[in-house]
């Protein structure tokens, strides 16, 4: 059962170059260790059957209501019938468990979406089309990263989204538990050089945090070969 985090939505951050928030401790706050315990809870988690974009657990972590009308297709097929890609499920969900609430509002399956609403709730950090090395990333443990095949102010398009787990020192790569990446929930490292990565989501609520908290990345495998869904 998961023990949804408390206290660290209220603190409060000062603001340092580039926009980048410096932690004032030494560990990350509460919501955002919550956050990476619920997404590794799910790693491995995979489709039955492959390929149809569900599992029993995989379809809890989309709402009640693409839940009920899933159930109604497949008494009237008599068959699981194939559903959505489920990245961005998967990310909302794990918010929702973590944090006891809906940082965007509810729940959202779609990576467009998830960006425009972030957007919309003042938790969008956009990364720059020209990047390099002298700049400072905004990427944090339990924030993730958004890719999609067209800018943002371009409409939408085709994307992927995972959380993430942990930032190298120089902030540029991010080892990610990714959901609906080789038809499971994987962990994953992915390069944020990468022009297709539009932008990092603030899923926790909170601004940046960037400073004094643990740097080093997970042991997983670079997935930025897994095409977007």
């Amino acid at each position: 059962e998961y023990r949804h985090g408390a206290g660290a939505r209220d603190q409060r951050h000062n603001l340092g170059p580039h926009g980048v928030v410096r932690s004032t401790g030494t560990n990350l706050p509460a919501d955002l260790t919550n956050i990476i315990r619920v997404a590794k809870a799910e790693e491995g988690e995979a489709e039955d059957p492959k390929g149809s974009n569900r599992s029993k657990r995989i379809d809890l972590y989309r709402p009640l209501w693409e839940r009920i009308e899933l159930q109604r297709m497949d008494l009237a097929t008599n068959k699981k019938t194939k559903s959505t890609p489920w990245c961005a499920w998967y990310v909302t969900f794990v918010w929702r468990e973590a944090l006891g609430r809906h940082p965007l509002g509810h729940q959202i399956g779609g990576c467009y979406a998830l960006a425009t609403a972030a957007q919309r709730a003042d938790l969008w950090i956009p990364l720059p089309d020209k990047r390099d090395s002298h700049m400072l990333i905004a990427a944090y443990p339990g924030s993730a990263f958004v890719r999609l095949d067209r800018p943002l102010s371009a409409g939408p398009s085709e994307g992927h989204t995972g959380i993430i787990t942990g930032v190298s020192k120089d902030g540029w790569t991010v080892s990610t538990l990714e959901g609906n990446t080789g038809d499971q929930v994987r962990a994953g490292i992915q390069d944020l050089r990468n022009p297709l990565i539009r932008g990092i989501v603030a899923g926790a609520g909170l601004q940046p945090v960037y400073g004094d908290w643990p740097r080093g990345l997970l042991s997983a495998a670079d997935l930025s070969a897994f095409g977007t869904r």
